[in-house]
């Protein structure tokens, strides 16, 4: 079944799109009963997001996903799922914030984006939608917010936090701790995912952040419990997207 309501799947997940860099995560998810269409890398992205999810595919609910006309395969095999794409106005670009044109948050019927540089067709379907927009300094809006539920969210983007403080809870965590690359500037959304309706997953230990304990309760104030995927550092993989459900 199609995932209505884009990043809170209703029952246990069965399909996500994740990035082909992480075999492990790949092997993490199959192990957990789900399939996997691998993003491939287009370095025209940045080399450490060059296949992030979050970065090529925008899932707009149930059967439509937005995604740019360069991403031939990925359209194919959406369509061999069962979905039905829809192009994006923009073409893709190398560089921050342009790149960053389908990494908007949707939770519920809010979508958080930056209006500079969100896609016009994905702005367009929004408001066609009556799903509000709300403006945010941080690009990767979508990478830098970890969904819990329809009504709450962890950042450790200050951005974040303000433009959603008033409107959903919002967990703001200490910045770094989460591998991206080399470095270790890599954000809270991009390392996980929703698996189930109240199963949130970490693509790496979570427990190794400062903050376990704080994210932890507020998971338990959400009544989502938390599943740690590999016993690494936690690891920006530009999320896993959810699509399908049992």
């Amino acid at each position: 079944m199609k995932i209505e309501s884009p990043n809170l799947p209703c029952g246990k997940v069965t399909l996500f799109a994740a990035a082909e860099s992480y075999p492990e995560l790949k092997t993490e998810l199959e192990n957990l009963g789900a399939e996997v269409i691998t993003v491939k890398k287009d370095m025209t992205f940045e080399m450490h997001e060059a296949d992030h999810p979050d970065m090529h595919i925008h899932h707009l609910g149930g059967k439509e996903i937005m995604l740019y006309k360069e991403d031939e395969y990925l359209a194919k095999e959406l369509l061999n799922k069962g979905f039905e794409h829809v192009f994006a106005h923009s073409s893709k670009q190398g560089k921050y914030p342009e790149c960053t044109a389908l990494n908007a948050l949707r939770i519920g019927d809010l979508l958080l984006c930056s209006e500079k540089t969100v896609d016009r067709n994905l702005r367009e379907y929004a408001e066609k939608n009556k799903i509000e927009i709300i403006n945010c300094r941080q690009g990767y809006a979508r990478c830098a917010s970890c969904v819990v539920s329809e009504n709450a969210v962890i950042t450790a983007d200050k951005s974040v936090y303000n433009a959603l403080k008033d409107r959903v809870d919002v967990l703001l965590i200490s910045q770094g701790f989460i591998r991206h690359g080399e470095n270790y500037d890599g954000m809270i959304g991009g390392c996980s995912s929703m698996i189930d309706k109240n199963k949130l997953a970490f693509f790496g230990d979570v427990t190794r952040h400062p903050d376990h304990k704080l994210i932890e309760n507020f998971l338990n104030n959400h009544s989502v419990t938390q599943v740690s995927l590999g016993s690494g550092e936690l690891t920006d993989v530009g999320t896993f997207i959810p699509l399908e459900t049992e």
